[in-house]
């Protein structure tokens, strides 16, 4: 049985693979997996190649690409050539999910569907496609989690962003850390500063910075989910100006960054620290230190444009687009 040497790329490592000229799809993915080490149950694979000529890489879905692809191989006599560029995710990321509402409107809230408005269904498939999808099914349904059910009143939502005036007893919100983010926005926005008394994954309760004062808030998670509600809030307060002005300890350099990350967004805008100091002060009377403005500044831009090793792991990719560049301007030449 004829072999053809492939090399793969993955996360920025490079291997190589024989596979069999009379290779199927599903084989592929099973032999990818296993040199690669991936959990096939929990993992889903995307397989790509460059081609001198196309803008885009030529994506690899099913046997009849894959025996073109694999008779283009054959034919070359450049071992290192079309080389697979192999990108994974999870399976379960394109499971819709009630815990991650993509949130519009004036006050950034989203209502909970009671019915799913999607239907989906199932194509017959035969051969070899109909074992795939067999399997794909069956290793989805054993990851799949179970959800406990949760009894929400029908008229709630889930907030789902940081919105400083959703704050009130009853509130629910998606996870622990859109709560906390919300009630900072609330501090800062209501001129008060607040101490974490208790935190944990059931509970987060705080307490106002000045100990005579009785503001007091707690909010506890729904079941075994994500949620969080707010159970309890005490308003009012009776604190001195001392706790009031100045640095706000709830003005956190991650916070700022989510609040400053759209001016970054133009790589021609100039953002300078004291700009963010400036402004900070004029829209939350909050002072800031030069070197929180600088931490808020790095951590806006890493929002944006991402960490510097998720741009290592692109350059295989990019490799191969300068490559197939520069063999078409010599083949024009």
């Amino acid at each position: 049985m004829d072999n053809v040497n492939i090399f793969i790329n993955c996360n920025g490592e490079s291997t190589g693979i024989l596979v069999p000229i009379s290779c199927t799809y599903v084989e592929l993915v099973d032999l990818i997996n296993s040199v690669l080490k991936f959990d096939k149950r929990s993992s889903a694979l995307s397989i790509q190649y460059a081609v001198i000529g196309c803008l885009s890489s030529m994506k690899i879905t099913n046997d009849n690409i894959l025996r073109f692809y694999l008779e283009l191989k054959r034919k070359d006599q450049n071992l290192s050539s079309y080389p697979l560029q192999i990108d994974v995710t999870r399976s379960l990321e394109s499971i819709p999910s009630i815990y991650n509402l993509d949130i519009s409107g004036d006050h950034e809230m989203e209502r909970i569907d009671q019915q799913n408005q999607n239907h989906h269904s199932l194509t017959t498939y035969t051969g070899n496609n109909s074992c795939y999808l067999h399997r794909f099914v069956s290793s989805v349904c054993e990851t799949i989690p179970d959800f406990p059910e949760v009894e929400i009143e029908e008229d709630n939502i889930i907030i789902a962003h940081p919105y400083f005036s959703a704050i009130s007893e009853g509130r629910i919100f998606r996870d622990k850390n859109v709560l906390k983010k919300t009630i900072s926005l609330f501090a800062i926005h209501h001129n008060f500063q607040y101490k974490v008394y208790r935190s944990d994954k059931e509970e987060y309760v705080l307490k106002c910075l000045d100990d005579n004062c009785m503001w007091h808030f707690r909010a506890s998670r729904l079941s075994d989910t994500d949620l969080f509600k707010i159970r309890y809030i005490k308003n009012g307060h009776s604190c001195s100006m001392d706790y009031v002005m100045g640095d706000h300890r709830q003005a956190t350099s991650s916070l700022l960054a989510d609040c400053i990350k759209h001016k970054y967004m133009d790589a021609k805008t100039i953002y300078t620290p004291r700009d963010i100091i400036n402004d900070a002060s004029k829209t939350y009377g909050v002072t800031l230190s030069y070197g929180k403005a600088w931490r808020a500044r790095e951590s806006a831009l890493e929002k944006i444009v991402g960490e510097p090793k998720d741009s290592y792991n692109n350059l295989p990719s990019f490799f191969i687009h300068v490559d197939i560049k520069k063999s078409r301007d010599d083949n024009t030449n």
